[in-house]
């Protein structure tokens, strides 16, 4: 009994490495964050659809149907996830109905040299076209960072069948899912209310310049473990507090503010809300960008904390955090460590 299970996971990773590779092949730039998830995805399925398919009676022929029908689901997957992708991220985010207009303005001049296509609907202006691409770059920052954001991958299937091309119906996301067709309606309000609150920090003003990289840290930490944040937040204070030093106050401010905004969002256990652990992930992204050596501004060069205050401020105002308090960043360590047997 144990050889034969060993030799179903052996098969079920030999199919999973198959699959990646195929996944791997058609999900690519900033689609690849999701290769594993489409990967899984594709796993399950076979295994599902390999136990009702019809088996070969000859030992080469049936490892060449089982990886041939791994590689169809996994392509399929693959292809549909890509489209969806890249629909979603195409969306004006009032599309998701979230809290907030899309507001701010972007004032830069046009580079010298720079080729602009002339939009028709900009009466001839190249500024203007060139402000309505940019505008549309932004905001396929803001929906790329949102959808990372989500800490329910089913979430993210849900956003990518609702919004993604196709815009696809209830009966799809239940079978998808694996939900009951009359819970998806509280399924997909629970996704959208997640998306909601990443497109309302990922708008804010104060955030626009490092928007790029902050999106960047969100999806390559789309598969990172919740119960690693206290501890990442943790280096990122102490981290920040190292460099505390002189006539630059900016540092202390990092940390002092970094630690009170984990304060905010810091709830542990098994029945953490949604709109929580999205919060989570947002904060743990902070911590990242603030451990960035080389981000928009090195740490080490002068005022080179900066830009990480400016991302946390965004945060916390997102937030309704309002002024800092006067605590100081170990104070605030110490209050969400001093039960340490709360971790779970």
């Amino acid at each position: 009994m144990t050889d034969r299970r060993s030799a179903g996971r052996d098969e079920e990773l030999e199919m999973w490495k198959l699959a990646k590779k195929v996944t791997g092949f058609h999900l690519t730039g900033w689609k690849a964050t999701y290769v594993d998830e489409a990967t899984n995805t594709a796993l399950e399925q076979y295994m599902k659809y390999n136990e009702k398919s019809k088996k070969e009676d000859d030992p080469e022929k049936e490892e060449k149907r089982k990886k041939s029908l791994m590689k169809t689901i996994a392509r399929r997957k693959a292809i549909t996830l890509a489209e969806r992708l890249n629909a979603i991220a195409m969306l004006n985010p009032e599309d998701l109905t979230y809290d907030g207009p899309f507001g701010g303005h972007i004032r830069r001049r046009i580079p010298e040299g720079g080729d602009i296509i002339v939009d028709p609907r900009d009466s001839g202006d190249p500024e203007r076209a060139l402000l309505r691409k940019e505008r549309r770059e932004e905001r396929k920052l803001m929906i790329r960072g949102a959808y990372a954001a989500l800490d329910d991958p089913k979430h993210r299937t849900i956003i990518s069948i609702r919004f993604g091309e196709g815009k696809g119906t209830n009966s799809e996301i239940a079978e998808e899912c694996r939900y009951s067709q009359h819970n998806v309606p509280a399924h997909v309000g629970r996704a959208k209310d997640g998306m909601a609150i990443g497109l309302k920090i990922l708008k804010h003003p104060r955030l626009r310049p490092e928007l790029e990289i902050f999106v960047g840290i969100l999806e390559s930490r789309i598969n990172a473990n919740r119960e690693s944040f206290p501890e990442e937040v943790e280096a990122a204070v102490s981290w920040a507090e190292k460099h505390a030093d002189g006539s630059d106050v900016m540092p202390r401010q990092v940390a002092t503010s970094l630690g009170q905004l984990w304060e905010e969002v810091d709830e542990r256990g098994h029945r953490v809300r949604n709109e929580i652990r999205v919060k989570q992930r947002i904060v743990a992204a902070c911590a990242a960008y603030v451990l960035l050596e080389e981000d928009k501004r090195p740490d080490r060069s002068a005022g080179g904390f900066h830009d990480d205050f400016e991302v946390i401020f965004a945060v916390r105002d997102t937030l309704g955090m309002g002024v800092m308090r006067r605590r100081s960043a170990i104070e605030v360590l110490s209050s969400w460590f001093s039960n340490s047997s709360d971790l779970s």
